[in-house]
């Protein structure tokens, strides 16, 4: 038997949920947060379309008894994408394209090693026209390829920048600001979509095209009045609404989204290249130590030679000049091999030899503190944050260089890793931060000076917290501004690469969620009253304190007047002019509103001091992350009992929070 994969699926063993669950399976069945649930007598599969929320449901089967990874290798519970397979190492599961019902549709499937490949369990009432598995396309966690287009059916759209296709994520709303680049996506697509061969015949003129240097800003302002004509022809004949006049704000979105772009698709275009060069090195060189006993003598006697030739060629004539080269070597009869090439060639492919010395940036070998980590941090920062402002990359330098790359580079001499392993980590560590500070500052690039980000992030001093304190929620102009979104798909991305894992990335990810939690509940319980009003005193203040303090109690005295003195006035102003029937009823339903007023007073003020409860939960939280040396196993105490008061944390929090339990309960020092 297998289970079905679509989107990315989370698959746990039968025999785990038995033996190891608290409650086996029918607390499992409990836990399933969807409707795609399909299972065999040996496995259980659930789909989702975020990885977020993946990892949610698997901190919770973490919490109940099963165990996910242990060493990096998958123990109970793996996670398996539909396009790529297996996450992480597994022993025991199987990735495979399989058939439903045996002679049905193919999809992909996953079994255990030794398992039966038929027949494929499915979800309940699962239809293969509706599935991901015909219409294959889904968002995965922070791509780069990925634009927002709309959110529509209870879908976020986004358009995949490589394919052009359009794919989906199944999340509640969509809270993605409308900026010039995706506004600039839409544009390029629709126009790629609609535009169909009877346009071509109705002579509707081609959509203008960006100029091939996007520094000239003569050819640029000719496009956009190109543009600007294009749109008196189109906008109005075709009733595309979207489409608008170009103003520089618009204009500089554009340029510097296609910028990135192009930059994108020539970085892809090369990483290829080397990615094919190697290999074909690779395959050359065990052909040749296959047949020639002195291939080991050669190379090593070649390598100087060739070397400087590689940095002045495209990869892909590497092999081809290696080979012609190595063809025209005659050793001398006492030739030896070098012992720094015999010890090399016993650790390393050809291919690796050659990447290393073409592009001298990458070295091979083990970390060691003379192999130039610092190179390989900085090499890899440089290219990480090439589309970063100059004023913001100053912070994202400061925070890895200060807190996080000494603590890599600490853990990867104490495990003697390879340069090459060192550099996948920090490339990951960089892309991390950068995700990070984009959740943090998701107005970066704000026009407005007071509100572009003034540090990379700083804990918060919530001790004179206080009614006054509404004013400041949703500020930008704090140095600032929190996706929260944009913070969980970061937090998710961070969870699923261990080994970027740092102490000062765990407390920024900590202190963030939980910061942006409290903003959040004090937003219901401040604003809103926990439902049961409105702060219109903190709408209209503006930001303004003396205002707001003024508009607080005139509010105040206005809803006193309109609760209690209104009706007997309209209904004394009624019997004054003979009107007694009106003002029988004025006063019959004066009183009962104030009637219903009092008997609900009860729930009302239980609900308000429910969410001044939670804001305790969350500031005595918040509190403790501020100190220098946080107990983990307290820590995770008060996430449990703020939990238990309703407080829905992301399942990033209690993941962390576990991973620093078990590391050391006692102890977790930060210095920040």
């Amino acid at each position: 038997m297998s289970v079905l994969i679509e989107g990315i699926s989370v698959v746990v063993r039968r025999d785990s949920i038995a033996q190891k669950l608290r409650g086996g399976w029918n607390a499992f069945t409990t836990l399933v947060p969807n409707k795609t649930l399909c299972t065999d007598t040996e496995l259980a599969g659930l789909a989702f379309m975020v990885g977020s929320d993946a990892i949610a449901f698997i901190s919770n089967l973490e919490k109940d008894g099963l165990e996910y990874l242990r060493d990096g290798q998958a123990i109970d519970i793996v996670d398996v994408n539909q396009f790529t397979g297996v996450a992480s190492v597994c022993t025991w599961l199987e990735f495979y394209q399989g058939n439903v019902g045996g002679t049905g549709p193919q999809v992909a499937a996953a079994r255990l090693i030794g398992g039966s490949a038929t027949p494929v369990a499915i979800p309940r009432n699962w239809d293969f026209a509706k599935s991901l598995s015909a219409n294959g396309s889904f968002a995965p966690d922070g791509s780069p390829d990925l634009m927002f287009l709309r959110h529509q059916n209870g879908l976020d759209v986004y358009l995949h920048l490589r394919t052009g296709k359009e794919v989906y994520s199944a999340r509640a709303k969509s809270e993605q600001p409308e900026s010039a680049d995706r506004e600039w996506v839409r544009m390029q697509y629709e126009r790629r979509r609609l535009i169909s061969a009877e346009d071509a015949l109705d002579g509707i003129p081609p959509f203008p095209s960006l100029p091939a240097h996007l520094d000239d800003q003569v050819a640029l302002n000719n496009w956009s009045a190109a543009w600007d004509a294009w749109i008196a022809n189109e906008a109005v004949q075709r009733q595309r609404p979207w489409l608008r006049p170009m103003t520089p704000q618009v204009l500089a979105g554009i340029v510097q989204a296609e910028r990135r772009l192009r930059t994108d698709l020539a970085d892809t275009g090369q990483q290829q290249e080397l990615a094919r060069a190697k290999n074909d090195l690779n395959a050359l060189e065990a052909r040749l130590r296959a047949q020639d006993p002195a291939y080991e003598a050669k190379k090593a006697f070649l390598l100087p030679i060739v070397q400087p030739l590689f940095k002045q060629m495209p990869p892909s004539k590497w092999a081809e000049t290696f080979e012609e080269t190595y063809a025209g070597v005659r050793l001398p009869t006492d030739s030896t091999i070098p012992p720094q090439a015999e010890a090399t060639s016993a650790t390393r492919s050809e291919g690796d030899v050659l990447l290393r010395d073409a592009k001298p940036q990458v070295l091979d070998g083990r970390i060691t503190t003379t192999s130039g980590p610092e190179c390989i941090e900085r090499d890899c920062g440089t290219y990480w944050l090439k589309d970063i402002e100059e004023w913001n990359r100053a912070y994202l330098e400061q925070e890895m260089n200060r807190w996080v790359l000494p603590d890599l580079r600490r853990k990867a001499l104490n495990d003697s890793i390879t340069v090459q392993q060192y550099r996948d980590i920090v490339a990951a560590a960089w892309l991390n931060a950068k995700t990070l500070f984009q959740a943090l500052h998701y107005n970066a690039h704000s026009p407005q000076h007071d509100e572009k980000p003034q540090y990379f992030w700083l804990h918060k001093d919530l001790s004179s917290f206080s009614g006054a304190s509404v004013l400041q929620l949703g500020n930008k102009a704090r140095g600032f501004a929190i996706s929260k979104d944009d913070l969980v798909r970061a937090a998710a991305h961070y969870l699923k690469h261990p080994e970027v894992r740092a102490n000062h990335f765990d407390w920024l990810y900590l202190d963030t969620l939980v910061f942006s939690e409290f903003e959040a509940i004090a937003e219901r319980v401040l604003m809103h009253g926990m439902g049961t009003r409105t702060n219109w005193a903190a709408v209209y203040a503006r930001g303004n304190e003396w205002r707001y303090v003024s508009l607080l109690i005139l509010f105040g005295v206005l809803r006193f007047a309109a609760a209690y003195l209104s009706g007997p006035a309209a209904a004394y102003w009624l019997h004054r002019y003979g009107h007694d029937v009106g003002a029988t009823w004025t006063v019959g339903l004066w009183g009962a509103a104030v009637f219903f007023g009092w008997i609900t007073y009860p729930l009302r003020r239980r609900l308000r001091r429910k969410g001044q409860t939670l804001l305790t939960h969350l500031l005595e939280l918040y509190r403790m992350l501020g100190e220098r040396t946080i107990s983990p196993r307290k820590l995770r105490e008060k996430v449990d009992a703020a939990t238990a008061d309703g407080i829905a944390f992301d399942g990033a929090v209690t993941a962390i929070v576990d991973r620093m339990v078990a590391r050391d309960p006692a102890a977790f020092i930060h210095l920040v």
